[in-house]
């Protein structure tokens, strides 16, 4: 399978839209033209798990966390970061990470933490949608003749994208009708002598990156006529409901108030661990029992500061951060970054298998693991 269609399955699941805007994800190495017939899951791409990789004849590493993420200055094969990079060039495979869009979809790794629990709701922190990022809608009336030409004239300037689909637009016809004055220079017809053009209605998605500078003068440019008429219409956001809400972290709501302690078995029995952190406030004990629960993997402090929640669950906070919710009458568990994103690799290897069937085979790293330990 070509490296593009799997991009495009993938994407089908977990949207790069949905990702932060400060995050880098998507494709970061490889050619969209090359074939794939090895996937590998990993959550970090060290050293090792590249070893892992080639040794498994992979065309493609699927890692959570992007190994690009500050800007690279230089390829050097003496610094271990960027020798990863020389190296997976020269097996010929491709990097690819969902990172933060792999959090807010519906069954990724946000639902998976909630689903330790037995809740009555589940919803984002913030609500997102694929399409949440279009903004405005360019209506604009093109002779037939012209409508591609046109429509991808606009697309060239970033608008009529839809998600991972570009040059989206939606044209109906009908008759355009005017009459040019003396000091016209008209595409078609005769100065004083009304014209009826058959004409599409073309409707364009514009989102919140889109140049509408740049776009009107792109549709100048293209536009056969001496005065194309346009609009540009502004757009609500789309509403969503609960069960198709989409966005990072969660706040689950129990069924019934559950103790802290029962809580912490949940979690340490989910993601298999032994040990986690647990800070509580003075007026919460172990078998205190609370009702609301405030999720995010990996490092999830900053999705928490507008959140009321009883307790607060995520992968790492600083110091001053867990004394905030503390000082709030909340408690706080911490699992370590990596370990409450890792078990997921388990869910998405099917979730990839369904997408793309039996033709490609996929493998999660054993080399892959946090970088520290309580010992």
């Amino acid at each position: 399978m070509k490296l593009q269609k799997v991009i495009e399955l993938l994407n089908i699941f977990a949207p790069l839209n949905l990702a932060g805007s400060w995050d880098k994800v998507g494709l970061q190495l490889g050619n969209p033209t090359q074939s794939i017939k090895n996937i590998f899951l990993c959550i970090d791409l060290t050293p090792a798990v590249l070893d892992e990789a080639i040794t498994q004849k992979a065309n493609l590493i699927i890692a959570y966390h992007p190994p690009i993420f500050e800007p690279i200055t230089a390829l050097r094969s003496d610094n271990p970061k960027q020798n990863i990079f020389i190296r997976a060039i020269k097996n010929n495979i491709a990097i690819y990470s969902p990172h933060t869009a792999l959090d807010a979809a519906i069954g990724g790794v946000n639902d998976f933490l909630a689903s330790a629990f037995d809740f009555t709701t589940s919803i984002p922190l913030e609500t997102l949608t694929p399409q949440q990022n279009i903004t405005h809608k360019l209506i604009i009336y093109v002779p037939q003749t012209h409508t591609d030409s046109l429509r991808d004239a606009l697309a060239s300037t970033g608008a009529a994208q839809i998600g991972n689909y570009t040059s989206c637009s939606f044209a109906s016809q009908g008759t355009g009708t005017f009459k040019p004055n003396p000091n016209a220079n008209p595409y078609l017809g005769k100065t004083n002598t009304l014209q009826k053009v058959t004409e599409h209605k073309l409707e364009i998605p514009c989102t919140a990156q889109t140049n509408l500078s740049k776009l009107i003068q792109a549709l100048i440019t293209a536009h056969p006529y001496e005065e194309p008429a346009y609009e540009i219409i502004p757009l609500s956001p789309i509403p969503s409901t609960p069960a198709t809400a989409q966005g990072p972290g969660r706040l689950v709501t129990l069924k019934k108030q559950t103790t802290i302690k029962t809580i912490t078995q949940l979690i340490k029995s989910q993601l298999k661990l032994k040990h986690l952190k647990l800070a509580l406030p003075a007026t919460r004990l172990l078998n205190s029992k609370i009702k609301t629960i405030a999720i995010c993997p990996g490092a999830g402090a900053s999705l928490f500061e507008n959140i009321t929640a009883d307790l607060y669950y995520t992968g790492e906070m600083s110091h001053h951060q867990v004394l905030h919710h503390t000082n709030n009458s909340a408690a706080v568990i911490l699992t370590g970054h990596t370990n409450n994103e890792r078990p997921y690799l388990k869910e998405y290897k099917k979730i990839i298998q369904k997408l793309i069937g039996k033709k490609l085979n996929i493998t999660i790293s054993k080399k892959d693991k946090t970088p520290a330990n309580i010992i």
